[in-house]
Order: C-alpha cells, then structure tokens, then sequence
C-alpha cells in the first residue's frame, strides 16, 4: 500500500500540465510548511525523508510522465 500511496500522490500532483504553477493543486503545501487546517498530508510526507525528498520524488517523474503523454497523443492521432 505505501508505494501505492507515493505513486497516487505523484500522479496526481503531476496531472496538471503545468503542475509547479498550477493554482488548485496542494503540491506548494508539500514543498513548504504552510499547509492549511484542511489538508492532511503527514502520511505521505512520512514516507519521505524530508519536504524535499518528497518534492525530488515528484520532479523526478516529470519527463517520464511528459514522453508517455507525447506517445499517448501520438497514438491517439494515429
């Protein structure tokens, strides 16, 4: 279950396209320490080493995330 959760999470912050600029995402709140009453994310932050960790794992995933889009809208046009 908890790389499930870790792969959940990275997916969903990277489903914008433009996720680090994205205005109704939470990802900001995972970077820094100012996350609002209403979100709850210590379970997955306690998967990680720190903040950064966390925020490394998501970069991380980008371009992969990015060519299996190009692939996907390239088959689609087939």
């Amino acid at each position: 279950m908890p790389d499930y959760l870790e792969h959940i999470s990275r997916y969903i912050h990277l489903n914008p396209r433009y996720w680090k600029r994205y205005p109704y995402s939470s990802v900001s709140f995972y970077a820094k320490s100012n996350e609002p009453d209403w979100l709850v994310n210590k379970k997955i932050l306690d998967m990680f080493d720190s903040r950064h960790a966390y925020m490394r794992f998501v970069e991380d995933y980008e371009d992969h995330k990015n060519m299996l889009d190009e692939i996907k809208n390239e088959l689609a046009d087939s």
